[in-house]
């Protein structure tokens, strides 16, 4: 006989799954974790360059900042620091861990 928390649990635990990777190319507006970790990156670092998120400074800095933000490179570098693990993996869970 099934457990209810079996039953119940295993939705919740896809539910997470699939929220870990959707949530980071949603809030980014990406195609991949790596592009979304790298947006959000860039956006942070014009904020502190500014100070602010607002005014006309930070709004040229994150736009060409986010512009170029292909990917590529936060891809490459969280290849080089988790070897064992994909790619795509990591890439969301250092978004989350810097959101």
């Amino acid at each position: 006989m099934k457990s209810v928390a079996g039953v119940v649990g295993l939705p919740l635990v896809v539910a997470g799954i699939v929220l870990f990777f959707v949530v980071p190319l949603i809030a980014e507006n990406t195609g991949n974790e790596c592009q979304a970790l790298e947006k959000y990156n860039a956006s942070n670092a014009a904020r502190n360059v500014t100070g602010s998120t607002t005014g006309p400074i930070y709004g040229m800095l994150n736009g060409l900042a986010r512009s170029v933000a292909t990917g590529e490179a936060t891809s490459a570098a969280e290849a080089n620091a988790h070897p064992n693990i994909p790619v795509s993996v990591s890439c969301a869970y250092d978004f989350w861990k810097a959101f």
